[in-house]
């Protein structure tokens, strides 16, 4: 982004003979063994994203609206994603409390509809995201 004074990205590289020695490097390395079963909707059904048709216009009786429309077009419900804008400042981790007043009972009204609920993650705090940005800056 050019609104950041400076992008720091680590990264392993990895020289191997073939492209399966390459990933079973990289499970033994970084992934490890899995300890369970994915849900399997992840991987048949949709994953339906806010950002798909709201962007950062979204608020509870928003996210409700977009839930109730993949029913009622008769779309498996699977996964509902929360994306951008549900907390107070890219990468505070707090929730808008005036977009989102409960997000608990959101979660647990979209769970009774069927839709495994989740949440998009910033990876990165914006400046001016305080205190969080200050403390990170700080922590290097």
């Amino acid at each position: 982004s050019n609104k950041r004074q400076r992008n720091e990205l680590i990264y392993t590289a990895v020289s191997t003979q073939n492209a399966r020695t390459t990933h079973e490097y990289m499970v033994r390395r970084f992934l490890k063994k899995p300890v369970g079963y994915p849900d399997h909707r992840m991987i048949e059904l949709a994953i339906w994203s806010t950002w798909a048709e709201y962007k950062i216009n979204i608020n509870e009786s928003v996210v409700l609206e977009f839930a109730n429309k993949i029913k009622e077009n008769g779309f498996e419900n699977s996964q509902l994603e929360i994306d951008d804008l549900w907390e107070t400042c890219y990468g505070s981790f707090y929730v808008d409390t005036k977009r989102f007043p409960d997000l608990k009972r959101l979660n647990l009204q979209l769970k009774k509809m069927g839709f495994r609920v989740t949440i998009w993650i910033h990876p990165f705090i914006n400046k001016g995201c305080e205190p969080w940005y200050s403390e990170a800056l700080n922590k290097g």
